[in-house]
């Protein structure tokens, strides 16, 4: 466990040199959700929320626990061959760094030195519990079996006391030096005074207008890479770099100092954070981060409805009961929503007022509840006219659709 120790807390300091994200529980634990399948990942997201990649780290950390107190099992017997096996936690987390999209070979470092380091911890704090040979039996001693002997506790505290010292002094060093990183990029945000305007960007076509790019890859300063439609982007919507929000600059985790909103794409195509650079391209010459894990190049929101009151498994009194949620259908806008009860006629909803097409629509029907176990289902029709299919799929590759449902219980 103490090698263990040394191993993330060198490999942190490494990291705060090379790149944060070269960090082999970083590395590791993207390596991880790249190979998730999507349906343990809404598993995720749905049991844990915002909290997902924090369960994922904590998952890894016990492995690591579990590993490193398995291999110290087998130091105690094989010395060597239990240093060598601390070696195997170097190459998962080094192939996991370089083996990412934005990978680069510098990203190998952080955990290669853990495991080196690691490894000779090991072998060093092994040998402090190797017991001595007991006494003979001509010497009347009763261990004279190996391994029966005594080692020297006072060596091995003193060097396991040391070991842990040395490595929460690098771990803390590591995150200061990272602290540092991210205070100057505090200090930035905070001395930035948000420019006005003075006129819209020209020179870049669309392919309807007689342009070759059809695709802008977006990319980010953590090695993202987003792929978005040159014709949605330039057909009038507000796309946008924004640089700030209410009055302010870009909050860290929105994406400051800059990022990509293109309204009408999902976030995958569109929503790129801490932009470095874009590109123009096309489609048949890059894949973006997304496509290269089977989601679709090009995605439109879908249009879509849900309930939000009341609840799934509410249990409201008979009697008027206000059924009410909200729509979507982003650059279309929604024309109207209907609300059915156990599979019965579709009632239409009263919407609320409509800010643009590109903004959900708040929608609630006065629902007069009878006593029982009832089914709600909505669907939304936008202003094509095109009506949410009832059809239900999955997020991949391009969006979920279906129509939304409640079961409640009316006393």
């Amino acid at each position: 466990m103490i090698a263990g120790f040394c191993a993330l807390a060198v490999a942190e300091l490494v990291a705060a040199v090379v790149r944060p994200e070269a960090g082999p529980v970083a590395a590791v634990g993207g390596a991880v959700i790249d190979r998730t399948p999507p349906a343990l990942k809404d598993f995720a997201v749905r049991n844990f929320g915002t909290n997902d990649k924090l369960v994922l780290q904590l998952g890894i950390l016990a492995l690591l626990a579990v590993f490193a107190m398995a291999v110290g099992v087998l130091a105690l017997h094989r010395r060597l061959l239990g240093s060598a096996a601390v070696l195997v936690f170097g190459v998962v987390g080094a192939v996991a760094a370089i083996g990412r999209p934005e990978g680069r070979v510098s990203d190998a470092l952080p955990s290669v030195v853990g495991a080196v380091v690691a490894a000779g911890v090991l072998y060093l704090l092994a040998g402090r519990l190797s017991p001595a040979p007991g006494p003979s039996p001509a010497a009347g001693g009763r261990d004279a079996e190996p391994g029966h002997g005594t080692f020297d506790r006072r060596r091995f505290v003193i060097a396991a006391s040391a070991a842990a010292a040395a490595s929460a002094g690098a771990g803390l060093l590591g995150r200061r030096l990272t602290s540092a990183v991210q205070a100057g990029a505090a200090a930035s945000r905070r001395d930035l005074v948000l420019p006005v305007p003075g006129s819209a960007a020209a020179g870049v076509r669309p392919p309807s207008r007689g342009g070759t790019a059809d695709q802008i890859v977006a990319r980010s300063v953590d090695g993202m890479t987003i792929g978005t439609p040159v014709e949605d982007v330039m057909d009038g919507r507000d796309a946008m770099l924004a640089l700030g929000m209410n009055g302010e600059p870009l909050p860290f985790e929105h994406g400051f100092p800059v990022r990509m909103v293109v309204p009408g794409l999902y976030g995958y195509v569109s929503a790129c954070k801490w932009l470095k650079d874009i590109e123009l391209t096309t489609f048949d010459d890059y894949d973006a981060y997304w496509v290269k894990r089977s989601w679709s190049r090009q995605a439109p929101i879908k249009t879509e409805s849900r309930i939000d009151t009341p609840r799934p498994f509410a249990s409201p009194k008979a009697g008027t009961i206000p059924v009410a949620g909200v729509a979507w259908a982003q650059h279309r806008g929604i024309q109207r929503v209907e609300v059915r009860v156990d599979g019965g006629p579709w009632n239409t909803a009263r919407l609320a007022a409509e800010d643009s097409r590109d903004t959900w629509r708040q929608w609630v029907w006065e629902w007069p509840a009878t006593s029982g176990n009832h089914t709600l289902e909505v669907r939304a029709t936008d202003r094509t006219g095109a009506t949410q299919t009832e059809e239900r799929v999955g997020t991949v590759p391009n969006g979920a659709t279906g129509w939304h449902s409640v079961v409640v219980d009316v006393s």
